[in-house]
């Protein structure tokens, strides 16, 4: 992993770039981690004590539609942004 690592840095990427195109994926990656840990959180995998249950199983789909709707809409528009640099 070091090796590849080096390898890259003496190819010559520009590692700031690298580094917000990371980002960027981990940010549209956001909406399935989300969707997946709320399903494990209100499932019945969980015992009763510490499922996600009542207004908190409400509440917890709209905090993270936000934080979804955020992320990737940021990562969007940064991708717009990065695409027009090259064009123009």
């Amino acid at each position: 992993m070091v090796v590849v690592g080096v390898l890259v840095l003496l190819a010559g990427v520009n590692v700031v770039r690298l580094n917000v195109y990371i980002e960027l994926m981990d940010a549209l990656l956001l909406p399935m981690a989300v969707g997946f840990l709320y399903v494990l959180a209100t499932g019945p995998q969980l015992p009763e004590g510490v499922r996600v249950e009542g207004r908190q199983k409400q509440f917890t789909p709209v905090v993270f539609a936000l934080c979804v709707l955020f992320a990737v809409s940021a990562g969007i528009y940064s991708l717009r942004q990065d695409l027009r640099a090259f064009v123009w």
